[in-house]
């Protein structure tokens, strides 16, 4: 089979013509993701949108820590005040966990979910977390 990956507000900057690719998101917006698969006598056509405003600005500004990251599950989330709501995505854009808490640290548990890199946004800040097997 081939795959002809296409990016709206990205490029395609590897696995182009393979069944997995890679995107570098280049805007601060909403994105798409497009595949079209073909056997050579059909074609099938799988398409996602994607959250692109995920920026390192939001992550070098911040008060808050969190650790371990990369983490086996157990994530530590601290703050000089009361951290407020919390939402946790994954790299789709769905939302895997939510809350609000008035402490000015928090525990996740992260340990239900699979590997892979998942976006916290806490106290109007936006950490990247790796969870790792």
């Amino acid at each position: 089979n081939t795959y002809q990956w296409t990016a709206v507000n990205g490029a395609i900057v590897a696995g182009q013509g393979t069944n997995i690719a890679t995107v570098m998101w280049t805007q601060d917006t909403t994105g798409s993701l497009t595949v079209v698969e073909s056997n050579g006598y059909c074609n099938d056509t799988a398409s996602i949108q994607i959250r692109t405003n995920i920026g390192i600005e939001d992550i070098v500004r911040s008060n808050i820590k969190l650790y371990p990251n990369p983490t086996q599950g157990r994530l530590i989330v601290q703050g000089e005040e009361a951290l407020g709501d919390y939402v946790i995505y994954n790299m789709t854009g769905a939302i895997v966990a939510s809350g609000r808490t008035e402490d000015w640290e928090i525990q996740l548990d992260l340990s239900n979910y699979p590997s892979g890199v998942y976006w916290l946004n806490v106290a109007g800040n936006r950490f990247r977390v790796v969870l790792l097997d």
